[in-house]
Formats: structure tokens, C-alpha cells, sequence
């Protein structure tokens, strides 16, 4: 579907690469077949990046990686629970904005934060809401511009994100206290 309406464009699919190796077949398939290529990022964690350049090779498939994250700094947003930042400033410095879209179950969100918060709200105990403004369903748009068009605006979601206030942390096990986020 991607394809379809990014004819000529590159089409990244980003991942830490801890499922690429149960990926099957057909996967591999389509991404050659649709010229997608695979992009894991490198993490300090146990996948075996080398086999994943043989697969992909074989396949071929263009493999590149996203980024090395071992032995390096972890740069992110900070959550703002109370949702009471400006939507335009927080876009303005977002670091995501007109970057990093998430396809998912045919909804394109502007940044990873949007589309994940779900996994936020349940392991924090918090109520961070999307609404139908804060997405695109590409089985309800008519042209390609309506997807550019609203990558290039600020979602209500971004009243969520204090971007002047990135954090940089050393990578690791999260403890998982929402101080790390927050």
C-alpha cells in the first residue's frame, strides 16, 4: 500500500532488528519485489546483525543501518502528562516532525511518540489521548498531497511533548520510572 502512493520514493523500514530473524520468506520477497529496504538500527542487544546482511543479500534486499546505538547517548523527547504545551512550538523543535512517520494498520502518524503513546498510558497508568486529528488513514484520502499536507502541520498530540527539553541518556534497561520519560 506504502508503494502505491510513494511510487519513486525511498522507503525505509526502521526497526531494532529483533524480529527481522523470524521474519519469513515472503517478507523478504515483498521487500525486494517493492524496493523497500531494511534499515535496523544497531542496539547493544543480542541479534546477529551479520546474519541479517547475509539474509538480505540474498534476498537482494538493500540493507543499510539506521544508526549504531552501541556505546552512545540516547536523545528523546520529554512527555509533558499534562498536555498543556503550545501544539506549533512543540513541532517546531520536535526533532520527529516531517522525519520519522509510523505507518500502522493503515494510519500514518507523524512521529513514533503518537503511535506508541498507547504502550506509554498502559505501563505509566496514564490517560495520554489520540484522536482521529492525530493521524491519516490512507483508505480515506483521495491523493498523495493529503498525506504531505498533514505531515507538515502539528497533530493535537503534540501538546504531549516538551521538545525544547530533549533529554540525553546513556543506553540501557529501563527502569521503568516514568522520571525517564517525564
Amino acid at each position: 500500500m506504502t508503494r502505491r502512493y510513494f511510487p519513486i520514493g525511498v522507503i525505509n523500514l526502521v526497526t531494532n532488528g529483533i524480529l527481522l530473524p523470524k521474519m519469513d520468506e515472503e517478507f523478504w520477497d515483498i521487500c525486494h519485489a517493492q524496493q523497500i529496504d531494511v534499515c535496523p538500527t544497531k542496539y547493544p542487544i543480542k541479534v546477529d546483525y551479520k546474519n541479517l546482511e547475509k539474509k538480505a543479500e540474498e534476498k537482494r534486499v538493500k540493507y543499510h543501518y539506521f544508526g549504531d546505538a552501541t556505546g552512545c547517548m540516547w536523545t528523546h523527547k520529554v512527555i509533558d502528562i499534562s498536555g498543556s504545551r503550545f501544539e506549533n512550538c512543540s513541532f517546531m523543535y520536535c526533532p520527529n516532525a516531517n522525519l520519522c512517520p509510523v505507518l500502522k494498520h493503515g494510519k500514518i502518524f507523524p512521529c513514533p511518540t503518537a503511535r506508541h503513546i498507547d504502550k506509554f498510558n498502559k505501563a505509566y497508568n496514564t490517560e495520554l489521548h489520540i484522536c482521529e486529528k492525530d493521524y491519516i488513514d490512507i483508505y480515506k484520502i483521495d491523493k498523495l498531497e493529503d498525506i504531505m499536507n498533514f505531515l507538515t502541520k502539528p497533530i493535537p498530540f503534540c501538546r504531549y511533548c516538551n521538545t525544547p527539553a530533549i533529554k540525553e541518556t546513556d543506553w540501557g534497561i529501563s527502569k521503568g520510572d516514568i522520571a525517564e520519560w517525564t
